[in-house]
């Protein structure tokens, strides 16, 4: 039997799971937190300042595989399991994520051909983040059996209510990766796309320089090789990284449907002008789509690319809203969250200005007007360490209020007051704007023109359009556009 939301409206599926385990709110209005980062002297004062804020679920643990997984096979979530009790404590809902996006030393040391190589040939290092291959066996092992574990650990744990598997997939300093293992699999994948070599290399004209293949072995990965790749092998290419990259999703999400069938999956990311990944793809099982929002942290980069340029007028808005548009649509125009909501100042070698006095609230509401229906902010407490100590969070270095604080309140307070069922309400838009990923990997191959890129020219359509303040659907080719 389906639950029902205030008003008599229907839940969605995801909602229902979250409202059968009695969990008192359905609604994601909530922080992002790092227990794992904090004195676990603070949890419980943090707990109850977030209770008081209004906030109904924190994000937690994407980041804290060396804390879960000491050493290969040795698991400990003691620490993890005492967290979500003190928020559970305090009526705060919690959001698990899998951590395969930061792998610990032990890992990157015992198994270095996980490392990813990138477009230049070069092999990634450890020590950040987003530095492993994506097709790579060992790495897709270990990543699911720690997936696995939380799983069994946090199943039937009173105020789990959903996961996050990994983290952005789309950021990073190395998008694609191009070593034997992707190399492999991308032969693997030619030969089930394509059936015979002779198809292939008829599709994509290999009598060209001499490349027609006698065996799916000699096909190489696009690196550096003395002249310009053939486009066909280029696009393939990226197609494959895609699914390399979606498909490693995929074995994650099939465990948790199995394992934790009462909650829901999203993963987030940030969409266009990042593109290396096909979106609709990655989320298509998924319950829900999430993304990140940083306008300010944006902005600062676009400023950077200009070589201290202003940044024109209205480009960043334009950007969000084309990002929130495209996250409503990426599973057929349902509502979508913001995991992410930038909070402060963000930044890491540099960072932007302060939010000007009512900007997150701003922000906020942007991403709720089309079509989001909850919001994660970034993050609870500014980090005192590591590579993000200049992101700034809710509270201060010294734990002191920030000044959005109390602007984030008023807004998570109007927002409940907004209720379930406009925030869960389908978005009408009168236009649609096609975004077609094959003709943006194309462009990035063979672009006819130094200044011509795909994402630009999509957001300056997009702009063109909401001059007139008319509601906009981003679509894949060939949609229906009845509507």
């Amino acid at each position: 039997m389906a639950v029902i939301g205030t008003a008599g409206m229907r839940l969605p599926i995801w909602a229902q799971k979250v409202a059968a385990a009695g969990v008192a709110s359905q609604l994601l209005l909530g922080v992002d937190y790092y227990p794992d980062q904090t004195p676990e002297g603070l949890w419980e004062e943090d707990s109850r300042m977030m209770a008081e804020a209004g906030f109904t679920n924190v994000r937690i643990a994407e980041f804290a595989w060396a804390l879960m997984e000491p050493s290969e096979g040795k698991f400990d979530f003691g620490w993890l399991r005492r967290a979500v009790q003190t928020l559970h404590k305090h009526n705060l809902s919690v959001i698990l994520g899998t951590p395969s996006a930061a792998p610990p030393p032990w890992l990157s040391l015992k198994y270095p051909e996980i490392m990813e190589v990138n477009a230049e040939g070069q092999r990634l290092h450890a020590g950040g983040r987003r530095f492993t291959c994506p097709t790579n066996k060992v790495y897709r092992r270990l990543s699911l059996a720690i997936a696995s574990e939380m799983a069994k650990a946090f199943a039937e744990t009173r105020g789990v209510i959903g996961w996050q598997i990994d983290n952005e997939f789309t950021l990073s300093s190395s998008p694609r990766c191009y070593c034997s293992f992707c190399q492999t699999g991308f032969q693997e994948w030619l030969r089930s796309k394509y059936g015979s070599l002779d198809k292939l290399n008829q599709t994509w004209g290999t009598v060209f320089w001499s490349q027609t293949y006698t065996d799916f072995a000699q096909i190489p990965v696009p690196l550096p090789s003395g002249g310009d790749p053939n486009p066909g092998l280029a696009l393939d290419y990226d197609r494959y990284q895609s699914y390399a990259n979606t498909s490693f999703l995929e074995e994650q999400l099939v465990m948790l449907r199995q394992k934790c069938p009462r909650h829901f999956v999203t993963t987030n990311n940030v969409g266009p002008p990042v593109d290396y990944i096909d979106l609709r793809e990655l989320y298509k099982n998924l319950d829900f789509a999430s993304f990140d929002n940083y306008p300010g942290f944006f902005e600062m980069l676009l400023h950077q690319q200009m070589k201290g340029g202003s940044v024109p007028a209205g480009t960043i808005r334009t950007a969000t809203g084309l990002q929130h548009d495209f996250a409503r649509c990426v599973k057929g125009g349902k509502p979508f969250m913001i995991m992410e909501q930038q909070s402060g100042k963000a930044g890491q070698r540099t960072f932007s200005p302060q939010p000007e006095k009512g900007q997150v609230r701003l922000w906020t509401y942007q991403a709720i007007a089309h079509g989001a229906m909850g919001v994660n902010y970034f993050r609870w407490d500014t980090a005192t360490f590591g590579a993000e100590e200049y992101w700034h969070g809710i509270l201060n270095h010294d734990r002191s209020k920030s000044p959005a604080y109390d602007e984030i309140k008023q807004t998570v307070k109007e927002l409940k007051a907004l209720g379930l069922e406009l925030l869960y309400s389908r978005y009408p838009a009168e236009v649609a704007l096609v975004f077609d990923y094959d003709c943006g990997w194309a462009l990035q191959i063979q672009s006819g023109h130094h200044g011509l890129s795909y994402v630009p020219q999509v957001t300056a359509w997009y702009g063109a359009i909401t001059a007139s303040h008319t509601g906009i659907d981003v679509v894949p080719p060939g949609a229906d556009l009845t509507p």
